[in-house]
């Protein structure tokens, strides 16, 4: 069964669009075609106000999104300057 998880992720800063926050973030797991479903890729889009982005990530099932997980935890702890919230 599918599981989406979708997060928000702020760092204090104001941004004008995605592609300034990929600049200084990266694709935050949107692009992890080994694990999300379908196309292979995440969505991304700039949350109100432009303080940060919203990520959905789709995938087959709740193991892979552990794995999915698991994998760029390290990534995701050592960008200490992004507060991560599931929504």
């Amino acid at each position: 069964m599918a599981i989406t998880k979708t997060y928000n992720l702020t760092d204090g800063a104001v941004y004008a669009d995605t592609a300034a926050w990929i600049a200084a973030h990266g694709l935050c797991g949107t692009e992890a075609g080994d694990y999300l479903v379908e196309d292979g890729e995440g969505k991304m889009s700039l949350l109100d106000g432009g303080n940060g982005v919203q990520v959905v990530l789709e995938y087959p099932d709740q193991a892979t999104a552990d794995a999915h997980e698991a994998t760029f935890a390290a990534d995701l702890a050592g960008d200490a300057a992004v507060t991560r919230t599931a929504v």
